[in-house]
């Protein structure tokens, strides 16, 4: 049976950091499964990491899409979690798996349809062949990555982190050791190229779903029948639990596009000062995603813990948000203080000294993590008042102030310092943290209203909509 969570006992720091690092490590996983296939493909072929490239950016599209709609789930599965019924429990999970592959079968015809955007490089005919075969198997992993999401969450709730961080480390040699045998061909095994690639995630999907799922099913012998019944037998009954769970999870999908997005745009407005600048930019946006990855286990954490509150006043959310946010700043603080000391030196890591353009690079480097770095305490906080407020089901609110100082403010702004001012490059880095500090901003005064979105204020929620 699911641990249920004890609200009478205070929050702690070891609680909050035994249960989040695990989630923020395993998040870096993640992460390095799409660094490892680059580097090894790149290794093999210099066109096909390029086609892999591109594909990659359309499947991560499909995927996060579908990952927003699966954090829909954390809120709904939040209610059931404390019921003494194993079978309400069951039912939340099997409407989600229902949902998933309704959602990966549109994403593999998608994705299926997809292989033209290659074209953007003018690729070989025998690589635009493998990319299409590529991305078609991208699309059949889509589903096990998805449920690999999912039985995520659930074990998650069970105070199972460590488990969950034993999975991805295991999909990750998987996925490395596959791809150095297919892609290469070792071991008798032909060399694949970018198709060995595409096996290789397929490969390591399959396996990081099922280790998984065996977690969670060990964790009860009755959990594969009241699974296997749920989900075949009575489908049907599962269709008014889908619908809170996209109501839910629709905005959180929209809001990851848009920040991607955004993002993106960055990195558009960065060409117009040159290869040199585009390279800083990247070199600064690697070292942060790596800090802002980690930060997603805190706000996982903050989720799944509100979600499974059984009484949320607005006073105790506040108050217990706040101690999660401290105890992540206390983490990542002398961290960005080591950046901010070391920056001048992370040229090295990324560029070879010897390079001519190598001076100009460092130094645009290092105007550029002089605004990133500190940026990340507040990106820390944001995602964390994400979570906490995905976990009480209220998610409609922060997109829409997400894309507004997104897109409506921010992007406006980074085009009129590039254009009007001629700011050079930190102009870009200047238009993102003014989209990020004030989507942070805006939801740090709006939470108590954010908050009567879910059910009210200084009363227990009543529910998670929004």
């Amino acid at each position: 049976m699911a641990l249920k969570l004890n609200t009478d006992r205070p929050l702690t720091y070891g609680e909050i950091y035994k249960r989040s690092i695990p989630l923020g490590l395993a998040n870096m996983l993640l992460v390095a499964l799409t660094f490892t296939d680059l580097v090894m493909i790149g290794q093999h072929d210099l066109m096909a990491m390029a086609a892999s490239s591109i594909i990659a950016q359309v499947y991560l599209l499909v995927f996060i899409f579908g990952e927003g709609l699966i954090f829909g789930f954390c809120p709904i599965y939040g209610q059931a979690f404390s019921d003494k019924s194993p079978m309400r429990r069951v039912r939340v999970i099997a409407s989600t798996c229902w949902l998933m592959v309704i959602y990966s079968l549109l994403g593999f015809l998608l994705l299926s349809a997809s292989g033209w955007v290659v074209g953007i490089i003018n690729p070989s005919a025998h690589i635009a062949i493998k990319a299409e075969i590529y991305i078609e198997l991208l699309g059949f992993a889509l589903l096990p990555n998805l449920l690999f999401i999912l039985f995520w969450e659930v074990l998650a709730f069970e105070k199972r982190e460590i488990v969950v961080l034993y999975c991805a480390v295991l999909q990750f040699l998987v996925n490395a050791i596959a791809n150095y045998v297919l892609i290469f061909g070792k071991f008798g095994f032909p060399s694949l190229g970018l198709i060995g690639a595409g096996y290789a995630t397929l490969i390591s999907s399959f396996i990081g779903f099922f280790a998984l799922s065996l977690a969670y099913f060990l964790g009860s012998p009755g959990r594969v029948k009241r699974l296997t019944i749920s989900f075949v037998n009575n489908a049907a009954e599962l269709v008014p639990i889908m619908r809170p769970i996209i109501r839910i999870g629709f905005p959180i999908s929209l809001t990851l596009i848009a920040t991607i997005g955004f993002l993106s745009i960055s990195v558009f407005l960065m060409a117009q000062f040159g290869a040199n600048a585009v390279a800083a930019h990247g070199a600064v946006s690697q070292v942060s995603q790596v800090v802002v990855v980690f930060a997603l286990g805190f706000g996982e954490f903050s989720a799944i813990y509100f979600a499974s509150l059984d009484t949320r006043t607005t006073t105790e959310v506040v108050t217990k948000l706040r101690k999660i946010i401290y105890a992540s700043l206390m983490l990542v603080l002398p961290v960005l203080v080591l950046l901010l000391i070391g920056r001048p030196f992370i040229a090295f890591v990324f560029f070879e000294q010897s390079d001519p353009s190598f001076s100009e690079v460092s130094s645009i480097m290092e105007q550029l993590a002089i605004i990133s770095f500190p940026l990340l305490a507040i990106n820390f906080a944001m995602i964390i008042m994400q979570g906490t407020l995905r976990g009480l089901g209220i998610t409609l609110g922060p997109a829409i102030i997400i894309f507004i100082s997104y897109w409506v403010i921010a992007v406006p702004f980074q085009f009129y310092l590039v254009f009007w001012q001629n700011t050079g490059p930190i102009g870009v880095w200047i238009g993102l943290a003014t989209g990020f500090i004030l989507s942070v901003c805006t939801v740090i005064v709006l939470f108590p209203k954010l908050l009567q979105t879910g059910g009210a204020v200084d009363e227990p929620f009543a529910s998670t909509g929004n």
